[in-house]
């Protein structure tokens, strides 16, 4: 597990490699708005359907709503994010889905993303997989697709597609689902980035669902 000084050093490199960067270009690479005054630039993105306002070059994140820092490692990913959309050969969306075993170095990080983010996922959703739709949907501005039996789409980032897929079960097979990526997001995140992502998706999700389950409205 990764401690808090791996993390802030992660941080620092990510701001390293950006602070000499054209901040016009960083924004239109990576799908932002950028607002600028006399005293300061900021750029604005949409994260996991929030607006998050992000300070140059210190690279300072806040919400929107409530004006609350981002955790470090939500930060981290974004930066990641950004100079990934920066150095990508590919940004642009493929409409082709790849699962994350297809990523390059997918297969080392495949327990890791199962345990964070798949397993997780079918556990939650397995019992009544159309629950995916109105959770997702209210949590992430998802919009349904046709795979599977249930799956939805969203859009955590800017460039960034990940469709959620759900097999329902019978008397023969438990139910099953799956995350899958759009294919540009192999050209922008590492394996280990997009096991996070996947897990910041899934997990409140699944409290999404709990509250849905006790009669309570979503987010």
């Amino acid at each position: 597990m990764a401690r808090i000084d791996d993390y802030r050093m992660a941080l620092r490199l990510g701001k390293e490699k950006l602070k000499d960067r054209n901040p016009h270009l960083i924004c239109r690479y990576a799908g932002m708005d950028i607002e600028e005054s006399e005293s300061n630039i900021i750029f604005k993105i949409r994260w996991l359907n929030r607006d998050v306002e992000i300070q140059w070059p210190e690279f300072h994140m806040e919400y929107v709503e409530g004006g609350r820092e981002l955790p470090i490692q939500e930060s981290i990913l974004i930066l990641h994010y950004i100079i990934g959309c920066m150095e990508a050969r590919q940004r642009e969306l493929t409409n082709n889905w790849i699962s994350f075993k297809d990523i390059p170095d997918g297969r080392f990080y495949l327990d890791a993303f199962n345990k964070r983010a798949k397993d997780p996922l079918v556990d939650a959703f397995g019992k009544d997989p159309d629950l995916l739709i109105p959770v997702i949907s209210s949590l992430y501005a998802g919009k349904p697709s046709d795979y599977g039996d249930v799956s939805i789409k969203l859009s955590p980032l800017p460039l960034i597609r990940v469709l959620l897929v759900m097999w329902k079960g019978d008397e023969e097979f438990p139910p099953e689902g799956n995350i899958l990526f759009d294919e540009n997001i192999s050209q922008i995140l590492s394996a280990e980035d997009i096991a996070w992502l996947s897990q910041m998706i899934v997990f409140p999700a699944i409290g999404e669902l709990r509250r849905y389950l006790e009669g309570k409205e979503v987010r």
